[in-house]
Order: C-alpha cells, then structure tokens, then sequence
C-alpha cells in the first residue's frame, strides 16, 4: 500500500530535491520555487492533481487488503483441504470462508503476506537514493510515472498469479516485488508526491498542503472500506478489477502533471550533460556522497540520548505494521469474513485523523498557555503520554476475547498517533541545524529495518497465537506491548537538556 500517511513523507517533504549536495545551495539561489508567499504559478493545478492522485491512489490501496487477502486465503485453504480430503466438503465448488479459519491456514496466510511486506521493503531501501539522483536529473514526474508503473505491473502480476493459482505455486505471488525495482516502490512513490508539493508550495502554506494530503489518505479510508465490502459480496475478483482501474486512473492524472523541477535547472543539468566529458562519473560521486552523508551520520549517535530515541522510532513501524495483523485477527477470533473485519480500518483511521487535528493541537495549547511549558517538555510529555496509550491498546486487543472490548481496544491502540511527530519533534531538537537531514536519514533506515523485522516477528506470533489458541490468540499484541514498553524505555529516561549541558557529550 502506498500509505502516505507516513513519517518518511515528513522526510520527503524536508529533502527537496530529494538529492542536494552543500554546492548546489550555493550555486542555484534560484531553485527554490516557493521562496517567501510567492506561489509557483502552476501551484493549483499542481495540488488538485496531486491531492486527487493521492486520494484515488490510496482508495486503491485501502481496497486491497480485504479482497486480496480474501483470495489468498482461498487458495492456501484449498489446498489444505485438498490434501486432509475432508468429507463434508466438495471441493469443486467455492469453500465457505468461514471453513478458512483453521489455525494452520491462517498461520500460512500470515507468514505468506509478512515475507511479501519484508520483500517489498528490499527495492525502496535499495533504490530510493539512485532514484532521487534521477529526479534530480530528470524531474520528479518522471521518476513519479516511472514508480506508478512499478506498482500498477506488481498488481497485475498478483492477479495472474490468484488467475492461475491452480496450476502455480501461491508463492510466485511474492515475485510481484520484483516490479517494484521499476520506480522503486511505495517509498519513492510517496517521497515524489511531497517533493512535487514542496516544489510549488509557498512556505507560508506547504504545511496546510501536506495536512490536506495526510487527510486525503485518511479519508480514503471512509470510500474504500464500504466500497470494497459492497464489492466482495458478489465476488472478490470486482473490487480487484476496480482497484486496477484507480490505480490506472491515478497514473492517467499524474500523466497531466507539468515538471515541477526548475526549468534553469534541468536544462543546466542536459548542457553539463552535453559538455561536461567528467559527467559520467556525476552519478556515481552524487551516490558516492550520499552514503558518504550516511557513514558520517553515525557521529549523531555519540550521543547515547540521541541513540536511544532514535531507536524508538522502530515502535512507529511496530504499530504501523501490527494494524494488518490486527484485521486478520479479528477475522480468526471471531469468525469475521474478511470484508467485515476491514471495517476495523475506518475505525482506526477516523480515530487517528481526530486526535492528530482535534485533540493533539488542544494537548498542545493547553501545555503552552495553561503550563508555560518548553518545545521539548511538551513533546516529552506527549511522546509519553502516547506510549502509555499504545500499551494499553495493544493490551486490550490481545486481551479483547468479546469484539465489543476488541473494537475499544482497537480505537485507543488508534489514539496514540502523536507519538511518531512528538518524537521526531524531540530529537530534532537535539541536534544541530545542519545535521537535521543525516538525522532523518537514520531515521528511515531505522523504520526499514523495523518493517524487515516486525514483518517475520508479527505473522509468526500471529500463527503461534492460533495453535495456542484462547487468550493466547492475542500473542503478537502481546508482545507488541512488551517491545513498546522495552523500545520506548529511553522516552522514560530522558531528561530536557538544560542551556548548560551538552546534548552531543
């Protein structure tokens, strides 16, 4: 899923171009198009077809889950059945989906899909750099198409894959992340939008922008959940189909975007190009420099402070991810077909987009003018508060035997959304200016390295669970409340640093 609601677009939206040496600053005063409140003169244009791409984009996405998981689980379930020959089944005609929910089955689905978001992960951390080298060379509408593509021919080689399931392998269906070298997947995907509406915003407005595109994939949500439900009850191939055409539809209008790279720019960029007879080696030094930036952002972690909430950063993948497992294990516990359990999405998306534009800046202003409080004592204090928050979540969805407690435990396990921005507002704060972007390129690694991670750990524990079964099917919540309570131990430690002391001794 393409998931712009996501902290790496904050990074995005900081690093635009998504490639910049010191010199080019220097050398091209010009290249920022939004300097001051003057906007770029394509700027609406720009942010309809943006935000219109984004909210059709991630309807898509959110379409996805349920049909797809759906069909998957139909062909693991077969050939269960096929090989234990139960006799109350004829399995020439479609097995019920409430004969799918077998502890085994699930286990299979579970760990089929958790090595399918590990893989997934490989072409972005590879790719994203060399990616932003070409944006910066050859526009971000380009690189933007080139992504799109990516994902729309991993979706169509899926649905071959389901096509043909009776005569291949389920597991070729994981070969669908090969694609994704094309353009380098949802990362780049979403790095490419923001850099887009960080090129055409003013300053004075880039923040209400990027809320409006945050919001668009929330609200999405709200379309895709219904829709999809609406569609799988007549078959789960529509809403596939469906969700091939959005995402057609949204690569059409990213097809009518104009470049948003500066023109001086690019064509600077061609002459060099043309004359230069050093350029083919431009790209490798611009790489070479890259992750010479990355080994020098290590000198950030001499700091055991800055280390430790770096490391944290690993929970905001950890809740990200578990979201998926929690729709699976409401269709487990309770026997949920799966478009029900698709529900629960809404619930979390609604409940996340209140707290981040409702109660988060009331938290906010009370700390301020009520309490006086500094930048860092709030987000310490709100970092916290929503730790404590996703404890109790992921505790009362392991422990939620009856769906009424799931559905609660499910809502607070949303409310905790302002612990991935309170804490990135932390430790940016506890770093120089001008190490800010090494910082938020750590970051990314960390939350990478967390999908690779929780991907395996998660759909494990979710198989283990079922075998156990009772209570015990709550287990990867579970231990998702233990990692937040260990992980999250630094938010616990850390003390505001006074004028005095020296953040980076």
């Amino acid at each position: 899923m393409v998931a712009l609601y996501n902290d790496d677009a904050e990074q995005a939206s900081e690093t635009s171009p998504l490639v910049r040496d010191g010199s080019e600053s220097r050398d091209h005063p010009e290249s920022t198009t939004t300097q001051g409140h003057h906007p770029h003169p394509k700027f609406l244009r720009v942010a309809v077809l943006i935000l219109a791409s984004v909210f059709i984009i991630e309807t898509a996405s959110f379409m996805t889950k349920a049909p797809l998981m759906r069909l998957l689980e139909d062909v693991i379930c077969r050939s269960y059945y096929e090989s234990t020959s139960p006799p109350t089944l004829d399995l020439s005609l479609p097995i019920p989906e409430g004969e799918c929910k077998a502890p085994l089955i699930q286990g299979k689905l579970a760990m089929l899909q958790g090595w399918d978001m590990v893989i997934s992960c490989v072409p972005g951390l590879l790719l994203s750099v060399p990616y932003g080298v070409l944006a910066d060379k050859h526009g971000r509408k380009f690189v933007l198409i080139l992504a799109l593509g990516g994902v729309l021919l991993s979706l169509l080689w899926t649905l071959l894959v389901l096509w043909f399931s009776h005569a291949i392998d389920i597991r070729w269906y994981l070969f669908s992340n090969v694609f994704l070298i094309i353009g380098g997947g949802s990362p780049v995907l979403r790095a490419m939008f923001f850099a887009i509406l960080s090129d055409v915003a003013p300053e004075d407005q880039r923040t209400r922008i990027f809320s409006l595109a945050y919001a668009s994939s929330l609200i999405s949500t709200l379309v895709a959940i219904p829709l999809s439900w609406s569609l799988m009850k007549i078959n789960c191939w529509i809403p596939m189909y469906v969700i091939v055409g959005l995402f057609t539809l949204g690569l059409v209008l990213c097809l009518f975007l104009p470049e948003t790279l500066e023109r001086s720019k690019l064509s600077s960029l061609s002459t060099e190009n043309d004359y230069n007879p050093d350029h083919h080696h431009s790209i490798r030094s611009k790489i070479s420099h890259v992750f010479g930036n990355i080994r020098d952002s290590l000198s950030i972690f001499e700091s055991y402070l800055i280390f430790g909430l770096s490391i944290a950063f690993l929970l905001q993948t950890l809740h990200g991810y578990s979201l998926d497992i929690l729709f699976q294990l409401a269709s487990a516990r309770f026997h949920w077909s799966l478009a029900e359990a698709s529900f629960l999405f809404p619930i979390s998306s609604v409940t996340t987009f209140l707290g981040l534009v409702v109660a988060l800046p009331a938290v906010y202003h009370v700390l301020s003018t009520r309490y006086q409080m500094s930048t860092m004592t709030k987000d310490l204090l709100v970092a916290r508060g929503s730790l404590i928050i996703y404890i109790l979540g992921a505790l009362a969805v392991a422990l939620g035997a009856i769906p009424s407690f799931f559905v609660i435990g499910t809502t607070l396990y949303a409310c905790g959304a302002g612990f991935s921005a309170a804490l990135r507002s932390l430790v940016t704060s506890l770093v120089h200016p001008d190490e800010v972007s090494r910082l938020y390129t750590v970051l990314a690694v960390i939350e990478t390295v967390g999908q690779i991670s929780f991907g395996v750990l998660l759909p494990a524990a979710l198989g283990w669970g079922l075998h156990l079964g009772g209570l015990w099917k709550g287990l990867p919540f579970l231990i998702c409340a233990a990692l937040f309570a260990v992980i999250g131990l630094p938010v616990w430690l850390v003390k505001e640093p006074t004028p005095e002391m020296d953040i980076h001794g």
